[in-house]
């Protein structure tokens, strides 16, 4: 009773007990929100490295480190949790 394509959570079990499609990796939110942190935060840092070159951070600098962080850490982790997880082939 194997499907082509399977498309729900019942085929895929079908199909696994054939043996016919490799088992699928299922993992959370987690990975994005990891991705958003590390991504915020060394894009922030960038941003805060090149501020304090003269020793003073204006409030435009700070404008531009919180905007890297927000955009570091929203692109990582949009784009982390809308790619879809790959199947294992073994």
């Amino acid at each position: 009773m194997s499907t082509n394509n399977p498309t729900t959570v019942t085929d895929v079990a079908v199909d696994l007990a054939d043996k016919t499609v490799p088992a699928v990796v299922v993992t959370s939110s987690a990975k994005a929100f990891v991705g958003a942190a590390v991504a915020g935060l060394t894009a922030g840092g960038a941003a805060l490295a090149s501020a304090i070159g003269d020793n003073v951070i204006t409030g435009g600098e700070w404008i531009t480190i919180l905007a890297a962080i927000a955009v570091g850490a929203g692109l990582t982790g949009g784009g982390v949790y809308g790619a879809t997880n790959k199947r294992v082939v073994s």
